[in-house]
């Protein structure tokens, strides 16, 4: 009878470890999920700085973080529950009389797949390239275009006109930035940089 009890406790524990490892790994994955599909629908850095872009409190710097370290959580507890679970893990691979690996049809798309994607996202395949599009117009185009109140302003190249054009100064006048920033940080416009732009 206290055999059976001391031997049940390592297990009890390990069942613990194994429960808690569980919960873990799918709030883990939560959260990936959610800062996954925020940074995925979020402007470029420079839009979303200039807009003051966030989501649920959060602006794009803080959505980063959390799915960095939440990948690197997700990705030790993965391996902390792989490890706890080997012995099921490992019947999915062998056979159960012969105890030799056995390539079955679940395994074999499992593999079949994980390639295609790999390679679809390294050739530009679908449906890796209408993800890359998707993104790529949340970034440039969706909140940078006035679609939900931002400015199209936030878009244009600094070569445009407008305050940008003080970084051409310098070279126009055969100055250094140091002697016209000052000024024009604080909205004035000196004699020569005025007459510069006069003929521009």
């Amino acid at each position: 009878m206290t055999a059976a009890l001391k031997s049940s406790k390592p297990e009890r524990a390990s069942l613990r470890l194994r429960r808690a490892t569980s919960f873990l790994v799918a709030f883990a994955f939560v959260v990936l999920l959610l800062s996954g599909i925020a940074l995925f629908v979020a402007p470029s850095g420079r839009v979303a700085r200039d807009i003051g872009w966030g989501l649920i409190g959060l602006n794009k710097e803080s959505w980063g973080s959390l799915h960095v370290v939440f990948a690197v959580l997700f990705v030790g507890f993965g391996i902390v529950h792989l490890v706890l679970n080997w012995r099921p893990f490992r019947s999915y691979l062998t056979d159960r009389v012969s105890h030799h690996l056995r390539l079955t049809r679940e395994l074999a798309l499992s593999l079949l797949i994980v390639l295609l994607l790999v390679l679809a996202t390294l050739f530009s395949w679908p449906p890796a390239t209408q993800l890359e599009a998707a993104m790529s117009y949340f970034r440039r185009d969706f909140w940078s275009s006035g679609a939900v109140g931002g400015n199209p302003a936030h878009g244009r190249r600094e070569s445009d006109s407008g305050p940008v054009r003080v970084r051409a100064w310098p070279r126009q006048l055969g100055r250094t930035s140091t002697d016209i920033m000052p000024a024009a940080a604080h909205g004035h416009r000196p004699a020569y940089v005025s007459s510069c732009c006069a003929l521009s």
